[in-house]
């Protein structure tokens, strides 16, 4: 009790008079729902005897961060289809911890909602209380992250991962009405003049600025080692419209906008088109994506499109789960040594799952983004890879059957980094192992 005391005198000093509200809301709601769990006791046990019938679970949705409410929500709810019986039933609401926040995307939830039984939360968490008060409840309550950390061993930093590689074996679990349809072709006419047919591409290239601006509360420069510059991403947005690409750029609240008089490059993140509803339609329609790992990259990921994840870190967490991913890393460059490291001394030295920017600052390492020549090879050999449907192919090259047993040879070593992955369905990109021949020898 005296931790739990000390830490929140430290929340309410590192994040002022803000959170102190939240807290005092926080407590009255706890009051008021486990007040009401008194009542509810009857019922779960109704419940529980009921559960050889009906085996109702109950569990909370995050929703003030985009990536956490698509990918979090679309695993379990792909995992409990082919794991489970068909007798579960599993009751959500949202997590309280983000109900003082932003529903990150309304369309999105409502999407959601289509697909499970979403109830007010004072209803769902006196259950959760009780799950808490009675060993016997517990097995009726679930978090929307347990299949991807059910062979996970992190305390500290716990990344949901799809360890089961259940994208590949399931189909799109969210669908659009007639309505959205329409809506969203419409758009696309508009855009493309009257030619719906039009391929394009989403760019999501992750910078701080929506964090800080979204939650001014908490401090997320930890993050800041995944930022990327947008502009050395132009002149291989250029190469893809020559292919007769569009290419929308994605995200929100962008510290940048794009300086380019290609009408084929959209900056859709700054110019006045966004709508939430259109963030989710054109992540669900695309041909392919193309991520430096953020949030916003969880949209194409539930739809099953095609993602090349570029100038990606950290390297432990390498994108597996999926045939169709294609993932190309930062450089892990060495003050020390004044070069880029290998792969072995990047896993040797513990470098290969920092979540953090000090952790590389800490270790004199700066991490470089993907060169301007690189990115543009990169960029034209997903298009290629989707073009010729080469994820179709089982098979892997030669380079990359030897990245991932050398690979796979570091994770064995560390139990924590092995139960991050699946099988190995993702590929590492071609054009990265030749540029960069020495990371792997």
């Amino acid at each position: 009790m005296k931790k739990f005391i000390i830490s929140q005198i430290n929340q309410i000093k590192l994040r002022g008079f803000v959170i102190l509200g939240f807290k005092i809301k926080k407590l009255n709601f706890y009051l008021i729902t486990y007040f009401i769990s008194i009542i509810f006791i009857p019922i779960f046990f109704i419940i529980n005897l009921l559960k050889d019938f009906r085996f109702i679970r109950f569990g909370k949705i995050p929703t003030s961060r985009i990536g956490h409410l698509a990918f979090e929500t679309d695993l379990h709810i792909s995992n409990t289809m082919f794991f489970e019986d068909k007798k579960v039933i599993d009751i959500f609401c949202q997590d309280f911890d983000d109900s003082s926040l932003k529903i990150s995307n309304k369309f999105l939830l409502k999407l959601f909602k289509r697909k499970v039984i979403f109830l007010p939360k004072l209803i769902v968490y006196p259950f959760l209380n009780l799950s808490n008060l009675f060993s016997i409840f517990k097995p009726h309550i679930f978090e929307t992250g347990d299949y991807g950390r059910r062979k996970h061993l992190y305390a500290d930093f716990d990344p949901i991962r799809d360890v089961f590689n259940i994208i590949d074996k399931t189909n799109t679990n969210l669908d659009f009405n007639l309505n959205e349809e329409k809506r969203g072709s419409d758009f696309l006419k508009r855009v493309f003049n009257g030619n719906i047919n039009t391929k394009f591409v989403t760019l999501i290239v992750r910078d701080s600025n929506y964090l800080k601006k979204n939650f001014k509360n908490q401090n997320f420069s930890y993050h800041n080692y995944r930022d990327s510059n947008i502009d050395n991403y132009l002149d291989a947005c250029e190469k893809l419209t020559e292919k007769g690409y569009f290419v929308f750029r994605m995200g929100s609240e962008h510290q940048k906008k794009i300086r380019t008089s290609n009408t084929k490059i959209i900056d859709y993140a700054t110019n006045g088109m966004r709508s939430e509803f259109m963030d989710i339609y054109l992540g669900a329609k695309c041909d392919f994506c193309i991520s430096t790992g953020t949030g916003w990259d969880a949209i194409p990921y539930i739809f099953r499109k095609p993602i090349l994840f570029i100038s990606y870190s950290p390297i432990a967490q390498l994108h597996t789960s999926s045939k169709r991913f294609i993932t190309s890393f930062k450089h892990y460059y060495s003050n020390k040594f004044g070069r880029n490291l290998t792969m072995e001394e990047i896993f040797k030295n513990n470098f290969s799952n920092f979540m953090k920017s000090e952790d590389f600052s800490n270790n004199n390492i700066k991490l470089l983004d993907t060169s301007k020549d690189e990115i543009i090879e990169t960029f034209l050999e997903m298009e290629n890879f989707v073009t010729k449907k080469i994820f179709e192919n089982a098979s892997n090259s030669l380079s990359n059957e030897n990245f991932f047993k050398v690979y796979n040879s570091f994770l064995k070593k560390d139990v924590n980094l092995s139960s991050l992955h699946g099988d190995f369905r993702g590929r590492v990109s071609e054009t990265f192992l030749k540029k960069n021949n020495n990371f792997v020898n």
